[in-house]
């Protein structure tokens, strides 16, 4: 009966440093790829994984105004231009008002579709990663089966 309820005693506190760790209130930094597929095509075609490349880089406090970082991808279809395609990527700290992830413009010559993440090297060219809340309910399903002896009432 000792050893069960020393075993609660750790998982609990082990527990809230897990979700206090992936679940972060303040968010001081944040990495993005910040580049300009007009100044040089690789941008175009960056991949999460390349977090070496001289892009991949830091979101300066200077630029900022107090506010949380974001990462930004500006897709830009130029249609007079023989349907010129630019990528720029950047940080930004001013949100979309309707708190879309993704939106789409069109202005006359051009079209713009402009997406916005909170995660690290979240603006490469395939946006594919998961969610912290998945990780975490995993990890507590993971966890579940042999702590239900740890809180089982008998």
């Amino acid at each position: 009966m000792e050893m069960n309820s020393n075993r609660a005693i750790v998982s609990v506190p082990f527990l809230c440093l897990l979700i206090a760790i992936l679940y972060p209130t303040d968010v001081a930094a944040i990495w993005c790829f910040q580049c300009n597929s007009q100044y040089d095509e690789s941008c175009a075609t960056l991949e999460p994984y390349q977090t070496n490349s001289t892009y991949h880089r830091l979101c300066r406090e200077e630029e900022n105004t107090g506010r949380q970082f974001f990462c930004r991808k500006v897709k830009q279809t130029i249609f007079d231009r023989e349907d010129l395609v630019r990528v720029v990527r950047s940080c930004g700290y001013v949100t979309d008002p309707k708190n879309r992830s993704c939106y789409q413009y069109n202005s006359g010559g051009h079209k713009s579709v402009s997406c916005q993440c909170f995660t690290d090297s979240c603006n490469s060219a395939s946006i594919n990663h998961w969610s912290l809340l998945l990780y975490s309910a995993t990890a507590v399903l993971v966890m579940r089966k042999p702590m239900l002896g740890v809180f089982r009432l008998s």
